[in-house]
């Protein structure tokens, strides 16, 4: 987790400045020895960027970068190594964003030249067991028939350019001049169909049993419309 994190700093910083001690501690001063300063100041929300149904947990972690010599060129000349390399580096985020007074005062230290580096942490979730199939699949293949109806309104008026949908199976017809409209290819299953049927601003949604050796045609009473 976030000791993962420290050791892969950690370990970034040896290839920079070998031999140069790392410390998570405050910034504070070290005495005269050489030490590069890498604490974690706070760790802020990062938004998924995954579309998968479970995507990743994740936080962004912040750490304020000091670098401590002796010598202040020495300091400078490491501080400058790291920053660049930082800016460099496709996994980090740099901030120079300036460390407030007040921070500086609660660590009981001068103000010092730093950077804030910011890396995400990720925590990868597990989703849901996946149910093995333990039966052959079986493919049921459903035969088509033909659907022709006719929308009325009150006193079984045709009702002539109506939006007929068969919501069970995702498609559309229209009513012509005497309120007919027909479906050419249905699926027979199920024999139950929700239908909505939109017209004039108005729509209507019921089910008709249809089956596929039916001879008459259906009719749909759409007793709401006033013609």
């Amino acid at each position: 987790m976030i000791d993962g994190a420290d050791q892969q700093l950690k370990a970034w910083i040896a290839t920079l400045l070998p031999g140069v001690e790392v410390s998570l501690l405050p910034p504070i001063k070290f005495g005269d020895e050489q030490r590069i300063g890498l604490y974690l100041i706070d760790m802020q929300p990062l938004s998924p960027t995954s579309s998968e149904r479970r995507p990743p947990l994740q936080v962004q972690l912040r750490y304020l970068v000091t670098c401590w010599a002796d010598d202040p060129e020495q300091a400078h000349h490491m501080l400058g190594q790291l920053v660049f390399a930082a800016m460099e580096h496709p996994e980090f985020d740099v901030d120079f964003e300036p460390v407030s007074a007040h921070l500086w005062a609660a660590f009981a230290e001068p103000p010092r030249p730093c950077f804030m580096l910011r890396l995400p942490l990720r925590v990868e979730r597990k989703g849901p067991p996946v149910k093995l199939v333990r039966t052959p699949l079986e493919l049921q293949i459903s035969p088509f028939t033909t659907l022709q109806g006719q929308v009325v309104g009150p006193e079984d008026t045709p009702i002539a350019n109506a939006t007929v949908e068969l919501q069970n199976h995702n498609l559309a017809a229209r009513t012509d001049y005497k309120g007919c409209f027909t479906f050419s290819t249905v699926p027979l299953k199920p024999d139950v169909k929700r239908v909505r049927v939109l017209a004039r601003n108005r729509e209507f949604s019921t089910e008709i049993a249809h089956k596929g050796d039916a001879k008459e045609p259906v009719v749909i009473h759409f007793d709401a419309m006033e013609v």
